[in-house]
């Protein structure tokens, strides 16, 4: 069926209404979107069985040992049922796995000014008519010495305190070098994680007979780690695309154009994601990457048509690209709608994320192309064409 020339019909100015309001709306559903293990932290249990399952049981089962926020999806297969299991890190643990951070950091400052120290005491104890030098650098280090030992000691006093408290016992700061100390801590930390998890597995034993376990700990300061991965590809893939659209056109509205498409289509698929309770993982940020690559391609294709080739009309160009971008985008709905299927068959949960993500912002491709960026490419190409 031969689409409609839709930027013949009427005033094609008011098109852009449909993905502003598209986008508002979108705005508001963004603060919405859930957080997935990989940038909330947590523990991700995969369980192996042959027998029936409760669901209900099981988050029973967790939250009778005082597990909040129990996310549970299973998933059948020849070999039998995968459940995925994601629960809240331990409060205490977390505390103490980010402590951990500036106690290591105050550990390796506290080693250099050991040896410092025993540098100085050396040139001392070898030649006493160097007193005098030296002597006032060993007092410096010793000062700094004794406040980094003391900062390092209040860092290792809140780790084994949490621990402590997740093992059931008191654990008192052990006397010794700072390497002890370290040993201690590292030791304690690591009980307390693995009692922690033999809890865990307790409870679960009681309400589902499985054959194989995996535990994937997510702390917070690796999710932290993974936000800021996110924020630095996000930064470098913007500057690069927009080098290399102003290559293309060299001028600045068709430039904005193709860029504001890539960003109104991110928004949409966003807002989408918001709405239908999409997590933001490291599965859906990798859809929403690829929607930029497929918004691009779009843009680019109207952009390059209304703006570089001159038969015909503006709008005639900008209806022949429309054409051509929506088979493209139609075929490729129909492949994640495939995925999509396949997804909610085998409740794989990485699938359901790329495929939801990217059906949402494939759909809201279209409208951002051709409702937005189209009108403000065809808007530049007239006015050029009149100065003509």
């Amino acid at each position: 069926m031969e689409l409609p020339n839709i930027y013949e019909m009427t005033d094609y100015r008011r098109l852009i209404i449909v993905p502003i309001v598209l986008i508002l709306i979108s705005l508001y559903f963004i603060p919405q979107i859930p957080k997935g293990i990989d940038f909330k932290g947590g523990i991700l249990i995969s369980l192996q069985t042959n027998s029936s399952i409760s669901e209900e049981q099981i988050q029973g089962s967790l939250t009778g040992i005082g597990v909040k926020d129990v996310v549970l999806s299973s998933y059948t297969h020849p070999l039998g049922t995968t459940i995925e299991i994601e629960i809240e890190q331990n409060q205490l643990l977390a505390e103490a796995e980010k402590v951990r951070i500036p106690f290591s950091d105050s550990y390796d400052q506290v080693s250099e000014l050991e040896i410092e120290k025993t540098r100085y005491e050396s040139e001392i104890e070898r030649n006493s008519s160097t007193t005098s030098q030296y002597q006032p650098k060993l007092d410096e280090v010793n000062a700094k010495l004794s406040q980094k030992r003391d900062e390092m000691d209040k860092y290792a006093l809140t780790i084994l305190s949490n621990c402590g408290q997740v093992l059931g016992r008191k654990i008192d700061l052990p006397a010794g070098s700072a390497k002890d100390l370290r040993d201690e801590v590292d030791q304690v930390y690591l009980e307390a994680t693995e009692n922690y998890n033999a809890r865990i597995l307790d409870a679960l034993r009681g309400s589902v007979q499985f054959s194989s376990y995996s535990f994937a700990n997510v702390m917070p300061s690796l999710s932290e780690y993974f936000i800021s991965k996110v924020l630095s590809v996000i930064a470098i893939s913007t500057l690069l695309v927009v080098i290399v659209v102003f290559a293309v056109f060299r001028t600045f509205v068709p430039s904005i154009a193709v860029l504001s498409g890539a960003f109104a289509d991110v928004v949409i698929a966003m807002g989408a994601m918001g709405l239908f309770g999409i997590p933001l993982t490291l599965s859906s940020f990798a859809a929403l990457l690829m929607l930029i690559g497929f918004s691009l391609d779009t843009d680019m294709l109207l952009t390059l048509r209304v703006i570089k080739r001159t038969e015909g009309t503006a709008k005639a160009r900008a209806y022949d690209a429309m054409k051509t971008g929506v088979t493209m985008s139609s075929a490729t709905i129909l492949s994640f709608s495939v995925l999509l299927a396949l997804a909610l068959i085998t409740h794989i949960a990485t699938y359901y994320q790329i495929a939801a993500v990217a059906i949402c912002g494939l759909f809201g491709d279209i409208i951002a192309t051709w409702f937005f960026n189209a009108v403000i490419v065809l808007w530049y190409a007239e006015n050029r064409e009149r100065k003509k």
